[in-house]
């Protein structure tokens, strides 16, 4: 049986593909554009963190990196590259040095703030990234990606809230790494999403006023 998420997951990707053939680019779209632009490409131990509604992780995985899931709900696909772990990110014990990449999509913005059903706790951002840099090998990269705006800011999403980021906060929250990539996106229209400086992502479009797109690798010292 195909539940919810695996079909919003197949939805979204066909909308994503469909968009595409006329010229247009969604934010979500941008998102995994960066990462596949930028995933290591050599076989490598990945985890993707917020996976549910995803095709990004099965992908990964038919190309043959190992894969681990990381979502509070369990993840809707199956592969022998796939190791889903249905648990939040703070409340898993992981070895230290076990991963090459993380990739984060649009997900740090929710992490404590009981977004999905997750659990509600302080500074939930701040913990996963220092989790993070704990599981990563030596050099290893997280490719991330956030709402950006001008100001931080925390705004009500959905029947929660959810942190929109600025670069001030950003590089206060990596203060021990290297950013080492940043690129941003900002709303040309709902359905197109363009390329634009840093400067130009801190303003506000009206096509989607709340927040604009960045997106970072961020290496591990």
């Amino acid at each position: 049986m195909i539940n919810n998420e695996k079909l919003l997951a197949r939805f979204r990707d066909y909308g994503i593909k469909s968009l595409k053939l006329f010229g247009y680019h969604t934010s979500r779209s941008r998102e995994y554009e960066f990462i596949f632009d930028n995933i290591i490409s050599k076989k490598a131990m990945i985890m993707d963190i917020g996976s549910v509604g995803s095709l990004l992780p099965l992908k990964l995985a038919k190309n043959g990196h190992e894969v681990v899931t990381v979502d509070t709900r369990q993840y809707h696909e199956k592969h022998r590259n796939i190791t889903s772990i249905s648990k939040d990110i703070n409340n898993i014990d992981f070895p230290e040095n076990i991963f090459d990449e993380i990739i984060c999509v649009s997900v740090l913005e929710h992490i404590g703030m009981s977004a999905y059903g997750d659990p509600s706790y302080q500074d939930g951002d701040k913990l996963t990234v220092q989790k993070f840099n704990k599981m990563l090998k030596i050099s290893g990269k997280l490719l991330i990606t956030m709402p950006f705006a001008r100001e931080y800011k925390i705004l009500p999403w959905l029947n929660t809230y959810e942190k929109i980021y600025n670069y001030e906060y950003i590089t206060t929250l990596f203060k021990d790494w290297k950013l080492i990539k940043e690129e941003y996106y900002i709303p040309e229209s709902q359905k197109n999403w363009i390329k634009a400086s840093r400067k130009n992502a801190e303003k506000i479009h009206k096509p989607y006023p709340r927040s604009n797109l960045a997106c970072f690798i961020i290496k591990k010292l």
